[in-house]
């Protein structure tokens, strides 16, 4: 290597050590800038006032709940009001301007356009107040100084923003009040069809107007928009004469959801291309997007699952087939490979035979529902599979039947609902007719 390349090097290495110690010492000027005014510990603040020259907010906490007290009573937004705690329990300054003012006017300290006040559980008085003066248009931080007097500091401009909105944006727009995960049973009206839904052993069934079992992304899709259900505006309590004036004396949508017992009903109206919404345990009338009503179809088909039963393949722990003389039962084993349970056969399953099987029935589908079955049609091939939960390990019973090819159509039913399935008859083909059909290949037992 040259002298010249060295030397280059060498020049590099100490720009390079100049750049990191400039960039140490402003991070040092920073931090000896940046400080906490106060700190007053999150879960401690009780009550929350906030004045913004003729406006007056209130909120105060009960258990992990907040509540909008002044200028109007409501539920108030949780994110909205804790955002202030953690913003304002220990208030962050961005640069110290003064450490004892003297002259509060020209920071606008003086007359304030914002006070917050934090009040620790039953203290009359505020354990700190914030005083928030104006704004530095060169980056946006306001002056910022305690009302007990002290140092003037600069603060950032989202611990600003987070004081200033309004009464609208504190509430809790979410007026259902509910989980979805809660939900164990809902049903609505609308044109005249009731559509009814109820959570049994894990799974969601129809209910009427027929008996099915549900398909259960769109049961999900339903809870999730009902418990997100969001006031797009609040237009307070409505006298009964005035609901027309929303559509909500003939609402075009009636549902109601099972909490833990406890019932949830709303309505909804239509009025021109405006939908609103009414929940009596909520009691005002609300604006709300048109996605919830849409979903909420008088046609209940959708709403049923295609599938002959519900599992999934790698679920089953256990298999019991019987199809005229042919019995077989089948376990998983601790490395998760099939062996026979019960002395069924003297070879050796195949697993990769036996979890196509399972795939094949998992993906059982219906082509077509029959609702009113001929009751003579026998079913000769049954599957008893026990399924495990993969999370609370608790096991059920999940049972298939099928017919043989009658005519073009191959039947398929639960012994849980009335009605049959018809599905492609290649599934005939998939069934084992003897159990070297699931044995490994190089299995002399042919039985």
């Amino acid at each position: 290597m040259s002298w010249k390349k060295i030397i280059a090097l060498i020049a590099l290495l100490v720009v390079l050590m100049v750049a990191v110690f400039l960039v140490d010492r402003k991070e040092a000027e920073k931090a000896k800038s940046e400080g906490k005014l106060y700190t007053l510990t999150a879960d401690r603040v009780q009550k929350i006032e906030i004045q913004r020259r003729d406006e007056v907010y209130l909120f105060t906490r009960t258990g992990g709940e907040w509540k909008l007290e002044k200028p109007i009573q409501a539920k108030a937004d949780k994110i909205a009001v804790e955002n202030i705690v953690d913003q304002f329990a220990a208030l962050k300054y961005e640069r110290s301007v003064e450490k004892v003012a003297v002259d509060l006017a020209k920071y606008g300290l003086d007359q304030p356009r914002i006070r917050v006040s934090l009040f620790e559980e039953k203290a009359e008085k505020p354990a700190y107040t914030v005083l928030i003066g104006i704004q530095n248009e060169m980056d946006q931080t306001s002056y910022a100084t305690l009302a007990a007097g002290g140092e003037v500091v600069l603060v950032g401009s989202t611990q600003v923003t987070s004081l200033e909105k309004g009464v609208f944006d504190f509430r809790d727009k979410k007026f259902m009040g509910m989980e979805s995960g809660d939900i164990d049973r809902f049903s609505y009206r609308r044109e005249g069809v009731e559509i009814a839904f109820q959570k049994k052993d894990a799974r969601w069934l129809l209910e009427k107007p027929v008996l099915s079992l549900a398909e259960e992304s769109k049961v999900s899709d339903i809870l999730y928009k009902a418990s997100a259900l969001e006031a797009k505006s609040f237009k307070g309590t409505i006298a009964a004469d005035k609901l027309s004036d929303y559509g909500l004396d003939q609402p075009i949508l009636e549902a109601e959801f099972r909490v833990k017992g406890t019932a949830r009903t709303v309505k909804v109206g239509e009025k021109g291309e405006t939908f609103y919404a009414l929940a009596p345990h909520f009691g005002e009338v609300c604006e709300i997007d048109k996605d919830f009503a849409e979903k909420l179809s008088k046609e209940y088909e959708p709403f049923r699952s295609r599938k002959a039963a519900s599992f999934y393949a790698y679920d089953v722990r256990e298999i019991q087939y019987k199809s005229g003389p042919l019995e077989m039962n089948l376990k998983r084993n601790q490395e998760n490979n099939w062996e026979w349970g019960k002395k069924t056969g003297k070879g050796s399953p195949d697993s990769e035979k036996v979890n196509s099987l399972l795939t094949a029935l998992e993906g059982l589908t219906a082509v077509s529902f029959v609702d009113s079955p001929d009751r003579s049609v026998a079913f000769p091939h049954r599957f008893d599979l026990q399924v495990e939960d993969y999370a609370s390990k608790a096991r059920k019973t999940v049972t298939i039947l099928l017919s043989d090819l009658s005519g073009e159509a191959v039947f398929a039913k639960s012994p849980d609902f009335p009605y049959y399935l018809t599905v492609a008859k290649d599934i005939l083909d998939k069934l084992p007719k003897k159990l070297a059909d699931l044995e490994k290949a190089d299995t002399k037992e042919n039985i």
